[in-house]
């Protein structure tokens, strides 16, 4: 494997990202096991005071697209969600006779009905207006947006998930969080940012661009994986959640909802993603090269179920807060 990061390419930090804070030990060591665009060995530090998880040394955010070389959201359909799910979810978000029989048995199976939720976003409940997709890598969740015939934008630095992405019928702009800036204020309804943040260098100027073009009483979705995950310290450097050297901060929820509310985001309420547990601890099984056996597999649904009474550990953070109005 050729080495994509000189010394020179790479920033140390001397303060946790998230908070600010001095006191950081080293927690862990990993390759990048996903997409090989490394073969170093790369150093995650936890923060004393807040709790999340920050890589240093860490490549300096204008070499960064040597690490998506190879990334998952340049093929459509493939990643995060499959094809039989996108179908399910389409039908989830539908407003036949199906669907209406699908969500008397989502109903009834509550657990199922948290996992479409969290995979759909919430849409399932916004009958018209505008979204804006921050991340959106190739699309699926626009073309989910056009199921509920939602008006979706979408934006990501990489171009040719931008083409996959345009695909789905949607306006999609190559670009980060400038992007964002150059948007009219109190212009969405909805503002989703899932799995990104984790890849960001400026969180809090985000959340702030976020919040300025969401209209008053709209809503920001968010999730990303978390530090505390239980998963994390069973699976350690092949816990797919850390991901080096695209995942450079894994902030904690205090961090998290304590930058919401200050930015003067109410109701902030977390979300519980049902199937979290299952799907990544059979990605880091596959990480370790060990096949996945029956005991894995009942491992993993109950983390999913004892996330549904206390998910201070589960594997994502998930949360819903909207704007004031």
């Amino acid at each position: 494997m050729q080495e994509a990061f000189e010394d020179g390419m790479l920033e140390w930090l001397d303060q946790c990202p998230a908070c600010g804070a001095s006191d950081g030990d080293e927690y862990i060591r990993a390759h990048d096991m996903v997409y090989g665009c490394s073969s170093r060995l790369w150093k995650y530090s936890m923060c004393e005071y807040c709790g999340s998880l920050y890589l240093s040394p860490r490549p300096s955010e204008q070499y960064i697209e040597k690490a998506y070389a190879s990334y998952h959201t340049h093929n459509s359909g493939e990643g995060v969600l499959g094809a039989s799910t996108k179908k399910i979810l389409s039908l989830y978000l539908d407003q036949g006779v199906m669907a209406g029989i699908l969500w008397i048995i989502v109903t009834l199976i509550f657990p199922i009905r948290l996992y479409l939720d969290a995979k759909s976003r919430g849409i399932k409940y916004i009958s018209q207006g505008k979204v804006l997709d921050y991340g959106c890598g190739d699309g699926v969740f626009l073309s989910l947006c056009n199921t509920k015939k939602l008006l979706a934008y979408g934006t990501d630095f990489d171009p040719e998930a931008v083409r996959e992405a345009r695909k789905s019928g949607a306006f999609v702009e190559q670009g980060g969080y400038e992007i964002v800036k150059k948007m009219s204020a109190k212009e969405f309804d909805l503002v989703t940012i899932s799995h990104v943040i984790e890849h960001v260098y400026n969180l809090d100027e985000l959340l702030s661009e976020c919040y300025r073009v969401l209209k008053p009483g709209g809503y920001l979705w968010l999730e990303t994986p978390n530090p505390n995950a239980k998963g994390l310290r069973v699976f350690k450097e092949n816990w797919r959640g850390l991901e080096p050297p695209r995942h450079l901060v894994l902030f904690s929820r205090h961090v998290l909802i304590s930058k919401l509310k200050k930015l003067g985001f109410i109701s902030v309420k977390e979300k519980y993603h049902f199937f979290s547990a299952l799907y990544m601890y059979l990605v880091s099984i596959r990480l370790q090269k060990k096949s996945v056996g029956i005991c894995v597999l009942v491992r993993a649904l109950f983390r999913d179920i004892v996330g549904l009474f206390s998910n201070c550990d589960s594997e994502f953070i998930t949360i819903k807060c909207q704007k004031k109005f």
